[in-house]
């Protein structure tokens, strides 16, 4: 009888940031407020492409068998349309906020 296959630990979403303490404590005298917004998306973005890049490359070592654990296999792709579809909503949550922001008339 085959051994159960290990549960792969699921990892929190902030993993797939840098950490944000050493990120905000880089600037120097940079306070919290002043760090561009778009450090963290991009940031953010990244860690999405790494995972999204690390499940294909798991797929082709699937596929070719190289990998023989499936599961951990499906749980990377689940892992990587879970933060595709985290990283649509923030686009799109961004993009209504700046037409919102250019629409306002001063």
């Amino acid at each position: 009888m085959n051994s159960p296959i290990p549960f792969k630990a699921i990892q929190p979403l902030s993993s797939h940031l840098d950490d944000t303490k050493d990120f905000l404590s880089s600037g120097g005298s940079q306070s919290a407020a002043s760090v561009p917004f778009e450090n963290y998306l991009g940031q953010f973005y990244g860690g999405v492409n790494d995972t999204i890049n690390n499940t294909g490359s798991m797929l082709q070592e699937a596929m070719i068998g190289k990998i023989n654990n499936l599961h951990s296999v499906m749980a990377s792709a689940a892992e990587a349309k879970i933060l595709l579809e985290l990283a649509t909503a923030v686009t799109s949550k961004v993009t209504t906020a700046a037409t919102s922001l250019f629409q306002m008339q001063f």
